[in-house]
Formats: C-alpha cells, sequence, structure tokens
C-alpha cells in the first residue's frame, strides 16, 4: 500500500511507504522531528515549532501528543493530520479523486 503526500495545489510525491510519507509530513520546510522511545518502549514524537528555514531556527524539539508502544499505529494516526501544509492519502484514493476532479463530479 503505497502513500501520495499532497497540498491544495496538488501531488508533492506518490508511491511512498508509511515511514517515507510520515517523514515528508514532519520534515516539510525545514521542520524536524525525533522518535524518543523510554526503556520500557514506549515511543513519542518530538518535533520542532519552527521551520529551519525561519528567521530564528527550527529551535527545540518538543514532545507531541503522538505516543505508544505501537509505532506503525502512531504512524498512521500521524498521516490522518495535515502537517505544514501537507496531507498525505492512500495512493489509490488520491488517483481517484484527481480522476473525479477531471471529470468535475
Amino acid at each position: 500500500m503505497g502513500y501520495t503526500i499532497h497540498s491544495e495545489h496538488g501531488c508533492v510525491q506518490m508511491g511512498l511507504t508509511l515511514d517515507e510519507a510520515v517523514h515528508e509530513l514532519l520534515s516539510a520546510d525545514g521542520y524536524r522531528y525525533e522518535w524518543r522511545m523510554d526503556d520500557d518502549g514506549y515511543v513519542k514524537l518530538y518535533t520542532s515549532h519552527h521551520s529551519a528555514n525561519s528567521s530564528g531556527g527550527s529551535g527545540t524539539l518538543s514532545p507531541t501528543h503522538y505516543a505508544g508502544y505501537n509505532l506503525d499505529e502512531i504512524m498512521k494516526r500521524i498521516i490522518e493530520q495535515r502537517w505544514h501544509g501537507l496531507c498525505a492519502s492512500l495512493d489509490a484514493d488520491y488517483a481517484a479523486w484527481e480522476i473525479e476532479a477531471e471529470l468535475g463530479l
């Protein structure tokens, strides 16, 4: 199953794995992120509040509410959200939306 990253301007990249799609969303425009795991295997996502491209730089990483013991489940929750103006969809869903848009449906 592949993922497409897109914005309101169209497709950015297609055919990504779940890991690749999450990386593209979280690191868009110079934002930084990091996965941290404690001794018990609990994983938490940390992200920067600013882009590295901003005048102040990306700054420090802060914890988010995305956390748990199953990294795949956390990543699936992440791709359901808009990040830095980008969205992720299944490749097949995005292709169907493009066809509908071209047909004016």
